[in-house]
């Protein structure tokens, strides 16, 4: 009688076991999907900024005061020197990424409208292919 009392007293860690591992595996998903969700999504941002008349410099002022007004928030990387591929963390809010991806493209434009140029953006998630215009 002993035995068998010995003998699933040793198999019952074993049964425990994968489930406790389960657990730890779950819960450490979650912790990391949590830190995704503070730090952000990542995504790109291509932008052509072109003046209305023949005056490049007024592009570049343009893209200057986009990058300082509207893209600082974001914490932006260039990817190409001439500022016109940027990363972008959105960062989480309330509302979706949907909405704060159009805020950030609505903004984009009226800086360049009211420095008196075209711009055209495009935001896309790289890892899922998404795109924001």
């Amino acid at each position: 009688m002993r035995q068998n009392q010995r003998s699933s007293q040793a198999v019952a860690p074993l049964r425990a076991a994968p489930l406790a591992l389960r657990l730890v595996e779950a819960w450490e998903a979650e912790r990391a999907q949590r830190g995704r969700a503070k730090r952000g999504l990542r995504v790109e941002l291509k932008i052509c900024v072109s003046d209305r008349g023949d005056s490049p410099a007024r592009s570049q002022a343009a893209l200057r005061l986009i990058e300082r007004w509207c893209l600082k928030d974001y914490r932006p990387r260039r990817l190409q020197a001439d500022g016109s591929f940027i990363e972008l963390t959105l960062p989480p809010t309330g509302g979706s990424i949907d909405q704060a991806a159009q805020a950030l493209l609505e903004r984009i434009r009226s800086v360049g409208n009211d420095r008196d140029c075209e711009v055209d953006a495009v935001i896309r998630h790289r890892d899922t292919s998404r795109v924001w215009s």
